[in-house]
């Protein structure tokens, strides 16, 4: 619904500023209010708006929308229904205010369609299959928006991945780079969506409905709290555990890196052992050997480099500027499951290698990693 009045019949825009400086407030708070840009608002003031964007303005300015058509001169003219009508005074006008605001909360319904619409055709996002009564999530060819648009503002392919989640915990180990954080923030991404009635990027899916998604992602320090990254880290895996014996999803990124690697190693073990018998579906990313390897637990690994051959691939980049382009394209980020107890693959020290260090450093890092795994042994 559009409003059309002519200047010299209705000023009702310089009542709005009116309003604005009676209320003491500025154009810049009103915009805050509404949740919109100031230059949003100044487009709506100075030229024909709709009913809606009058009814939010009114809504922040705390007034009746009736109180911005103050006549000046002639009449208030309106379509209303897309049927025209004139008022000679605002009285007659404040009896269409219940169904200028109805009309306005429709208009505002279409646009979140239409929005939708928009949206889901621009990023090929497909209705995913909501499943009531399943402990399963099976998402096929998924991807992460934000990793995918910069890439192709950077004229590079996102390699969608697939995953399949259960009740009880999933482990995500593999290379360097190899998009671990990446797959997990894609995995919430998607649930939220579909939870929130929104298709989602996939090629299909299907998802069984949770109570709750607990996330731990990045770098959480809190200096109102004093917290740590580490103890940032723990307050949202605390909040996790007390909330795993309900049908949620947790979500958690390099568990328990923020600390030493024995230590960290351990409370790992143990939160994973925690988790694996709850109704809760858990999936972690990690570097840890062996994390993946507890009975009921789910090891998934991402593919990586372990198909490319270094002494090549060494000889082809050699002197060249983007060789780091050339390296992402090799990295297959797609996951396989593991069925067998086997090491986190060490692909730091190829890319170590490719990155330009010494090979008098690169060989005694070897020397030193072998002779960790001996002990291991």
């Amino acid at each position: 619904m559009t409003i059309f009045a002519e200047q010299k019949n209705i000023e009702y825009m310089l009542r709005i500023k009116e309003i604005i400086k009676e209320k003491g407030m500025t154009s810049q708070q009103v915009a805050d209010k509404m949740g919109i840009t100031q230059s949003s608002l100044s487009r709506a003031l100075n030229n024909n708006t709709t009913v809606e964007m009058l009814q939010k303005i009114a809504d922040a300015l705390e007034v009746d929308i009736a109180d911005f058509f103050v006549k000046s001169s002639g009449a208030i003219h309106l379509i209303i229904n897309d049927k025209p009508h004139t008022f000679h005074s605002v009285e007659e006008l404040k009896k269409y205010v219940p169904k200028l605001r109805e009309q306005a909360k429709r208009v505002g319904i279409l646009d979140l369609a239409l929005a939708k619409i928009a949206f889901f055709k621009a990023f090929q996002c497909v209705r995913p299959s909501i499943i009531s009564d399943s402990s399963n999530i099976l998402i096929q060819e998924g991807r992460y928006l934000p990793t995918e648009l910069q890439l192709e503002r950077n004229h590079r392919t996102y390699t969608p991945v697939s995953i399949e989640l259960d009740n009880g915990v999933t482990c995500i180990t593999g290379a360097n780079m190899g998009g671990k954080t990446i797959t997990l923030k894609m995995v919430g991404l998607i649930l939220w969506m579909a939870h929130m009635a929104l298709f989602v990027p996939v090629e299909s899916a299907k998802i069984s409905l949770r109570e709750f998604l607990m996330v731990s992602i990045g770098d959480d320090q809190d200096a109102d709290l004093g917290l740590s990254t580490f103890g940032a880290e723990i307050v949202n895996v605390a909040k996790s555990i007390d909330a795993s014996s309900g049908k949620g999803v947790i979500l958690i990124d390099e568990l328990a890196r923020g600390t030493n690697p024995k230590e960290g190693y351990a409370l790992s073990m143990s939160i994973v052992e925690t988790l694996k018998n709850k109704p809760t579906m858990t999936l972690i990313t990690t570097h840890f050997d062996g994390l993946a390897d507890q009975e009921n637990v789910k090891h998934l690994q991402v593919v990586g480099l372990e198909n490319v051959d270094f002494d090549n691939l060494k000889h082809d980049i050699e002197g060249k500027p983007k060789y780091m382009d050339r390296l992402n394209e090799l990295m297959d980020y797609r996951l396989k499951e593991i069925h067998t107890t086997q090491d986190v693959p060490k692909d730091a020290v190829h890319i170590a290698q490719l990155m330009g260090l010494d090979i008098e450093t690169l060989d005694r890092a070897i020397i030193i990693l072998d002779s960790l795994q001996e002990r291991e042994v």
